[in-house]
């Protein structure tokens, strides 16, 4: 038994350094671009000069002030401060973050303001379905190369499939 508890270990401290490699990897090649008209946009890229096309929208929410009461709990208690162009502070306060593709992994677009929306809900579980935005979600856009698009894409068609809860005690002891 103490066997496998050790190997188990050993096998997690593995993932968790491949996993920092990883994102340490990727935050060394960030670009970020700046356009006064558009959601904030970062490139993932190998060649950071060049962009690729291919692109996920990370769509933070905002919640209103008539909300749910735990969307705008999270929200006040995740808030940040940022300074803005104009050199002013402002509070930043998101609920949750969802991704959302506007092709899938063939480079088809979908319809009209549809993209695929990547995200799990309370009492839910996770699930990848077209969906429209709201005027309460903020875009950052993210580039990327196309493999890492599809890869992407492909993970979360098989989470969506293996029926993954949200579990409301967790969430709440996870702190």
């Amino acid at each position: 038994m103490d066997r496998i508890l050790q190997c188990r270990a050993d096998i997690k401290s593995r993932q968790l350094e491949t996993s920092r490699d990883f994102v340490t990897e990727s935050l060394c090649l960030i670009n970020r671009v700046i356009d006064k008209n558009k959601a904030g946009c970062v490139h993932f890229s190998s060649d950071s000069k060049k962009q690729s096309e291919k692109f996920i929208d990370m769509m933070y929410y905002v919640p209103r002030a008539d909300d749910y009461f735990i969307n705008r709990l999270v929200a006040s208690a995740t808030a940040e401060t940022e300074i803005v162009d104009t050199g002013e502070e402002k509070s930043v306060r998101f609920s949750h973050v969802e991704m959302s593709f506007s092709r899938d992994d063939h480079d088809k677009y979908f319809d009209d303001d549809i993209t695929m929306g990547f995200s799990i809900v309370q009492k839910g579980t996770v699930y990848f379905q077209l969906k429209s935005w709201r005027d309460e979600y903020i875009a950052i856009r993210i580039y990327l190369d196309a493999a890492i698009y599809i890869k992407m894409y492909q993970t979360c068609v098989l989470l969506a499939l293996q029926n993954i809860k949200f579990d409301s005690f967790e969430m709440y002891a996870a702190v």
